[in-house]
């Protein structure tokens, strides 16, 4: 940014700004399809951790919400696999919201995909999904 010797502090000025906005837009990369697909992600790896984290049920605590999830995924359905994509994010407001998916369940030559949501909360300012909300279709045994 020198010329001559001396700095254009306009470039340098636009340049600190460019970062800022990527920094937060990286750090602020919660939005309701960004939580769909990594909660998606980590019941297709059956990430139990991640899960919980993704996961709201009122009143239910961590503690308890985590050995739902690793029920559902090391006990219930251990061998259950799919595939996902997501389509498209509806908000109702600023809080609630669903995230539109293709499954394709019991993966194999005769899989097609069939339409599901999730049901989308925000919590303390974070995207979770409602799980007992969920079409009980498209995974066996998710928690209630």
């Amino acid at each position: 940014m020198k010329q001559n010797g001396r700095v254009h502090w306009i470039g340098l000025a636009a340049m600190v700004g460019i970062v800022a906005l990527i920094v937060l837009v990286l750090m602020s990369g919660t939005s309701a399809t960004a939580v769909a697909s990594t909660f998606m992600e980590a019941l297709a790896k059956g990430n139990v951790q991640k899960l919980t984290d993704l996961t709201y049920q009122g009143q239910k605590s961590k503690d308890q919400i985590k050995k739902d999830w690793d029920f559902t995924v090391n006990q219930a359905s251990p061998y259950y696999r799919f595939s996902y994509q997501v389509k498209e994010e509806h908000l109702q407001n600023d809080n609630e919201g669903t995230v539109r998916l293709d499954v394709f369940r019991n993966l194999g030559p005769s899989s097609y995909a069939e339409h599901f949501e999730l049901p989308m909360q925000k919590v303390d300012g974070k995207w979770k999904v409602r799980v007992e909300a969920i079409n009980r279709e498209m995974y066996p045994f998710l928690p209630h």
